[in-house]
Parts: structure tokens; C-alpha cells; sequence
């Protein structure tokens, strides 16, 4: 309760004690106990909405019922701007899932490496406006451009992905300079490729056969806390395919 309520109109003293017509201080951490134990009590003399009445510095003297009225507006225009955030949002994820959808057919009419990648080009780069997407095998002779040294990939391979077969977020030069030579990458997702594993041994490591790497421009695009769910079903699909067409 503001310091300069009180029930007589236009008052705009600051003390935490005001006086009632007996005589008896009042105490406004009293007042403010009062009416939290008597909820009804403005509804049972709503006269006293309209007679007290609050000095605001940008305002002037107002009612109570004014303020309220402000504050339900306020309120109003935050709840129809977090729907129309919400709306945006949903969109956004509708396209996402839809584009991912279509990318995921076209991966299994692939008869190539070649064509797994321009599949990832078409649909991520081109669908969704990321910088770059790319699947980057190791101990490939023919990719001369992405050869890692020892350095990239223990940068890559044993700290980024080391726990988890995902790594969202910024990278440093030699991750660049390594995945992503002639793309503006500001965030990016790094998602761990693994060959079969050995149904007779469980315990074996699967083969790691590289990673898709993707770039976006926008440094906030990838994050660490992204959700994983669609895609951890890609990074599956692609284990499959590149699997199946090596």
C-alpha cells in the first residue's frame, strides 16, 4: 500500500504513522494486515475506491479505481503481446518441423553422399535461411577441404562432443577455420555421426564416422539449452544412410 494512502482525499504526506480522526496513530503495515485478512472489505464499501484517492508523481491525484483501470490495461497489453509472440512462435516451429519432415524423406531417396548434402543444402540452408550445413566424414580422401589436423579434431571431437552427440553454441578459429572456411558462422550445431554398432557387443563404442556441421549467422540461433528432439532424429537418419551408402 503506498505511503500516501490515506482515506481522506488528496493526502500526500509520507510518514509510516498517520493519524485518525480520534487521535489514535495508525500504522500502515496495520492497514496493509487488515486488508489482506478482509479481502471483501473494499467490496463491501466500494464508495471508498472512488474517495481515496493516490498523489502519483507522473499523474496527479487519482483514485484508486483509476489505478486499477490502468493496471488492468497494462495487464491486458502484456497478455496480447505474449499471444502474439506465441502465435509467431508456433509458426516458426510449424515450418521447422515441416521442413525437417520433407528433409528426412528426401535423405532416404539419396543414392549419394553428394546427394545427402544437397539435400541438407536445400532444406536447411535454403528452407530455413541457415548460413551452412554440411556432413563432414573423417578418414575421407576425397574431402581434401575439411581434412582435420590432430589439433581440430581433439577441439572437436574429444571437448566439444565428447559427452554428448550434440554441441550448440559459438565456436573458436580453429573450429572455423576447420569446419566452416568460408561461412559466416556465428552459432553453430555440431551433431556426432556414429556408424552401426556391434549387435554382439554391446559394450563396444560405435564408430564415429564424423559430424554434420551447421552454421548459422545469427549468434543467438543455436544455444545450449536447444531442444534435441528433431535433431537427434536427423543425426539417426543420417548414421542410416551414411552407413548404408559408404
Amino acid at each position: 500500500m503506498n505511503d500516501q494512502l490515506n482515506v481522506k482525499p488528496s493526502v500526500t504526506g509520507s510518514s509510516t504513522h498517520e493519524a485518525d480522526d480520534s487521535g489514535t496513530a495508525i500504522d500502515k503495515q496495520a492497514v496493509t494486515k487488515y486488508l489482506l485478512a478482509n479481502p471483501n472489505f473494499l467490496i463491501d464499501n466500494p464508495e471508498l475506491l472512488v474517495e481515496i484517492q493516490v498523489q502519483l508523481q507522473a499523474n496527479g491525484v487519482v483514485s484508486l479505481t483509476q489505478i486499477q483501470a490502468a493496471q488492468s490495461r497494462e495487464k491486458i497489453k502484456q497478455l496480447k503481446s505474449q499471444l502474439e509472440e506465441m502465435v509467431i512462435n508456433a509458426r516458426q516451429n510449424e515450418v521447422i518441423y515441416t521442413t525437417y519432415a520433407d528433409l528426412n524423406l528426401d535423405l532416404a531417396r539419396s543414392s549419394s553422399l553428394d546427394d545427402l548434402n544437397n539435400s541438407l543444402t536445400q532444406h536447411l540452408v535454403t528452407g530455413l535461411q541457415l548460413e551452412s550445413a554440411q556432413i563432414v566424414l573423417l578418414n575421407s580422401n576425397g574431402d581434401s577441404e575439411h581434412q582435420l589436423s590432430e589439433i581440430q579434431h581433439r577441439s572437436i571431437f574429444d571437448k566439444k562432443l565428447a559427452r554428448e552427440p550434440f554441441y550448440f553454441g559459438r565456436i573458436g578459429k580453429i573450429e572455423k577455420e576447420a569446419l566452416f572456411p568460408n561461412s559466416k558462422a556465428e552459432s553453430v550445431a555440431l551433431i556426432l555421426l556414429n556408424g552401426p554398432q556391434d549387435p554382439n557387443n554391446k559394450q563396444a563404442k560405435a564408430t564415429t564416422l564424423g559430424l554434420l556441421a551447421i552454421a548459422s549467422s545469427d549468434p543467438l540461433h543455436f544455444q545450449p539449452d536447444m531442444d534435441t528432439v528433431l535433431v537427434d532424429y536427423l543425426r539417426k537418419n543420417l548414421n542410416v544412410h551414411i552407413s548404408r551408402l559408404l
